[in-house]
This record gives structure tokens, C-alpha cells and sequence, in this order.
């Protein structure tokens, strides 16, 4: 049995004095919420506590949160034998019923006597089959996969009810979206804007309430994925999912781009000598298209579906993944195709991404675009 303590606060900034610079213990996860931390792990010599505001409790679990001052100190408790648990609170009111969590635990939360918050939690490896996921199968080892959905669920917290959110495509993405169903499932009111068909059917099957940049001219804050994040600047390479001229919509109508990924993601610098970097082209002249590419010092395919023709993206396109060994500069690449004429769009999403949610095998690191 492990127990962390998790202290309930107004603001996480006003602890981290006490605790980081005079206590020693280092972060080790940070959470935003809104403008501020809304989640953090705090780690020192083996021993671990968690701070959490009253404001994003509220939001996930309203009964350990009510309007007041928050409930103070609460208990994060790890077992062995979660059957064991839940048949020893049986009859007794259960604030957080049972569920199931992406990153792998069960748990279920009570208000013990005096008002304490304490949330159970076993982890389901060797107990039973972790939540199938379908846009991740065959897609990696276990870690990895953990590392991902970690990402997802952190990103998804940083939605708030009355937003207008827009949702990413790929795999990762797709974590995100289905984090964020839960939510919805569960009170969180908000308004989907789909940067592919794929997505916005998940969206559907989820429930969650879709429009489109015709009923809203701006959106609040988006979750997308990406195939390259340059470390500092946040620039990006997308679009190996096929769906990078909507992505890239959005994605400049929003006033905030957050990206999900796990650390296998991170450069850098941006390959863009070696690629792929997506190209979407019209399929009216494509090779003439291809030939400008050339001429330009670009080394490319033209990418297949998998009945062995052409890929056409939802806009109708092909796309070409290429490498321009001729170009020093993420930049300058990205100015030479934006005047390539026959190019609808490309995967260089440069200055556009404002935070990065990075899985890795010591917990959810984020990256600050840096001025």
C-alpha cells in the first residue's frame, strides 16, 4: 500500500516557495489550469504529495469540492486488492464512483469521516486488461502507449466548461478526444470543432456537440497531436495522419494550440532534410506540382492508401512526403512552399503551438514555447 498526501489549495503558486525552494522537493508534473497550475507532483527522497487547486477539483469531482473553502488535505491511496476495497465500502457513500482511468488505475473516492478527501486506486496491470483503445492498437509498446495516454488526459484537463474547443486528428489526438467524451459524459459543456471526418465521427460516437469555423469565427483552445516537436521553439511537423490542411485551419483560428505526444516525438531541430515532410498537392497537375517540388532539391513519394492507390485527404488532395536537403531553415522551407503553386498545404506548423504535453517514462514534462 502506497499513500500520498494530496493538499487542496486557492492557488499552487503560493505553496511552491515552501515546498520546492525551502522543502527541496522537486516537480516532477505540472498541470496547468486556465492561466495557472491547476495539478502538480512534488517528489524528495523516495516520498511523493500531490497539490491540487480547489477550482480544478471542482471541475473533475464537484462532491470533494463544494463551494467553500477547500476540504484542506486528502489522501491518494494505492492497493493491492482493489475488489477488497470496494467490498469494504459497500453501503458507505461513494463521492467519485468507480471508474476506470486511461493511465492505467481503477478508483473510487469517499469523504472519510471529518470531511477528508481519500480516492483508492489499484493499477490494472496483473489484475485485468487495461481499457482497449482502438487508435492504438499495434501502435507501440505498452510504456509508450501509458506515455501517450498520459499526455491526452493532462491536455483534456485543460478544458473548461463554455469553451469551444477544437479537436485534433491522429492517434494521439484521438486520446484527447475520447479523454474529453468522458468529461462531457459527465457535465462539461462545451462546443467541438473537428479538423477531420474521422474525428468528427469519434466526436459523435462520444457525444460530444460538434460546429464548424462557420458558427465560430474563433476558437477557445485546441488539442492536436503532432509527428515533430522542436524543443524551444515548439515548431511542428503534421500531417503523416493525412488530415494537415484542416488541422492547419484551425489550428490558425485558435487562440491557444496545445500538442500531445509522447517523447519519442521531441528534436531538436525539425528534419526536414531527411522528411517526411506531408505536402498536400491538387490531384488536377499533381505531377506538374511534383516537379517544382524536384526543382526545388525535394525527395519525395507520393503517398498510397491501403488499397495500394493514391491517398485522398478530406479536402480532396494528394499528398507527397518529402525531404529538401537544399534548405538550412524550417523557415525558409516553409516560405518556398507556400509560393509553390499546386501546393494546397504542408506540415511545417511553425510559431503556431503554444504548449506541449510530453509523455515519458518519468511523467508528463511541459514544454513553454520560448520567446
Amino acid at each position: 500500500m502506497k499513500i500520498t498526501a494530496a493538499l487542496m489549495t486557492e492557488t499552487i503558486e503560493a505553496c511552491l516557495p515552501f515546498w520546492v525552494d525551502r522543502m527541496g522537493f522537486a516537480k516532477t508534473v505540472e498541470v496547468p489550469e486556465g492561466g495557472r497550475l491547476g495539478f502538480v507532483i512534488l517528489v524528495r527522497d523516495g516520498a511523493e504529495l500531490m497539490l491540487q487547486t480547489v477550482e480544478s477539483v471542482r471541475k473533475d469531482h464537484a462532491a470533494f469540492a463544494p463551494d467553500g473553502p477547500p476540504r484542506g488535505t486528502g489522501l491518494f491511496v494505492e492497493v493491492s486488492d482493489f475488489a477488497d476495497v470496494v467490498k469494504r465500502l459497500a453501503g458507505y457513500p461513494i463521492a467519485l464512483p468507480e471508474r476506470t482511468t486511461f493511465y492505467g488505475m481503477r478508483e473510487i473516492g469517499v469523504l472519510a469521516p471529518g470531511g477528508h478527501v481519500v480516492v483508492f486506486a489499484a493499477a490494472l496491470v496483473g489484475q485485468e486488461p487495461a481499457p482497449q483503445v482502438p487508435e492504438l492498437a499495434g501502435r507501440g509498446p505498452a510504456p509508450q502507449i501509458k506515455e501517450k495516454l498520459e499526455a491526452a488526459e493532462r491536455a483534456a484537463g485543460l478544458v473548461e466548461s463554455g469553451m469551444v474547443v477544437g479537436l485534433g486528428s491522429g492517434t494521439t489526438a484521438a486520446l484527447a478526444v475520447r479523454a474529453l467524451g468522458r468529461r462531457v459524459a459527465a457535465g462539461l459543456d462545451i462546443v467541438g470543432v473537428p479538423t477531420s471526418e474521422k474525428t468528427a465521427a469519434l466526436a459523435r460516437e462520444l457525444g460530444i456537440r460538434l460546429s464548424d469555423l462557420a458558427e465560430h469565427e474563433r476558437i477557445d483552445l485546441t488539442i492536436d497531436g503532432a509527428d515533430e516537436v522542436e524543443r524551444g521553439t515548439l515548431h511542428l511537423v503534421k500531417g503523416l495522419g493525412g488530415a494537415l490542411l484542416r488541422e492547419k485551419i484551425v489550428a490558425s483560428a485558435t487562440a491557444r494550440l496545445v500538442i500531445v505526444a509522447d517523447e519519442s516525438k521531441v528534436v531538436d531541430r525539425l528534419r526536414i532534410h531527411e522528411g517526411p515532410i506531408p505536402i498536400e498537392v491538387a490531384i488536377f497537375g499533381w505531377q506538374s506540382t511534383a516537379r517544382r517540388l524536384r526543382a526545388m532539391g525535394g525527395e519525395f513519394r507520393l503517398r498510397l492508401g491501403e488499397d495500394g492507390k493514391p491517398f485522398v485527404s478530406d479536402g480532396g488532395h494528394y499528398i507527397v512526403d518529402a525531404g529538401f536537403s537544399g534548405f538550412q531553415s524550417a523557415e525558409d522551407l516553409a516560405h518556398a512552399l507556400d509560393g509553390t503553386v499546386g501546393v494546397m498545404e504542408h506540415g511545417l506548423f511553425l510559431g503556431m503551438a503554444q504548449q506541449a504535453i510530453v509523455g515519458g517514462p518519468a511523467g508528463v514534462e511541459i514544454l513553454e514555447r520560448r520567446p
